[in-house]
């Protein structure tokens, strides 16, 4: 099993998204269609301008250089994340608090398919923390009423809950990128000044697949991903930025997956 991670530079989080779209493993109806247009997942601002996609100058690569920093300076943020997994028309949806300092969050989740029963998540490097509503009448019935969260190894290679935590985690980093080779990764490019939640924001293409959507200092207030097939769109919305912090679970209420492996997969399937 893969953990979390730390994912400090924007080529590892290119990659990141490009494994979204690996072993998806149920077919899925679209949950939350209304949050996300995939047709629209790279114009996604309050107008759609008509797009002026050229080189980056060095100045913008410098801004895309430094702006996992930024995230990392600001410690935490409060966020949107909205996934699509095309291949089976899935989605996972979450609100979260991320905290960059200490590589932990929490979030609510929306989701179909695997990872539906879910309804919040804790995380920290190397384990995920499950609120499963459905699971309380079973571990009731084995005498564990107490019993509210599942902690169980965290898996970016197979869950794709994980891989959009992963992602957000590497969303910030302490040391720059080097702005001269991103300037020479194929596609990186401007593609258009634009307006997003009433903020003037510069719309910059890191590669083939993910975009940023920097304010003139360099903030990041969206950022967007994809598979090498453009089938795995993932949009995060940054919204209240600074130190977020995330009080996990009482121990007395988690119990270990492996301790109800048979109840958990009965479950999470």
């Amino acid at each position: 099993m893969a953990p979390l991670g730390s994912l400090v530079a924007i080529g590892k989080v290119d990659r990141v998204v490009n494994a979204v779209v690996r072993r998806t493993r149920a077919t899925r109806r679209l949950l939350v269609a209304s949050a996300m247009v995939v047709g629209a997942v790279s114009s996604c601002g309050d107008d759609v301008p008509v797009s002026t996609e050229r080189p980056l100058t060095f100045d913008e690569a410098s801004l895309l250089a430094n702006a996992q920093r930024l995230n990392a300076l600001d410690g935490g943020a409060v966020v949107e994340v909205v996934s699509s997994f095309l291949i089976d028309g899935s989605t996972v949806s979450m609100r979260a608090e991320v905290d960059w300092s200490g590589h932990t969050g929490r979030a609510l989740v929306m989701a179909t398919g695997t990872e539906q029963a879910i309804v919040e998540v804790f995380w920290n490097d190397t384990t995920v923390f499950e609120r499963i509503p459905s699971l309380d009448p079973l571990l009731a019935g084995r005498g564990m009423p107490s019993v509210r969260y599942v902690a169980r190894p965290a898996d970016t290679e197979n869950r794709q809950l994980d891989r959009a935590i992963a992602l957000l985690v590497g969303l910030a980093a302490e040391v720059p990128d080097n702005p001269v080779l991103l300037q020479q990764e194929e596609g990186s490019a401007f593609l258009r000044d634009d307006v997003l939640r009433g903020a003037a924001v510069t719309v910059l293409r890191y590669g083939q697949q993910t975009v940023y959507w920097l304010d003139a200092a360099g903030v990041m207030h969206r950022f967007e991903g994809n598979s090498t097939a453009k089938n795995a769109p993932i949009i995060v919305d940054v919204y209240e930025r600074g130190e977020q912090q995330i009080t996990f679970p009482d121990p007395s209420t988690v119990i270990a997956v492996d301790a109800i492996r048979e109840l958990y997969d009965a479950v999470v399937s």
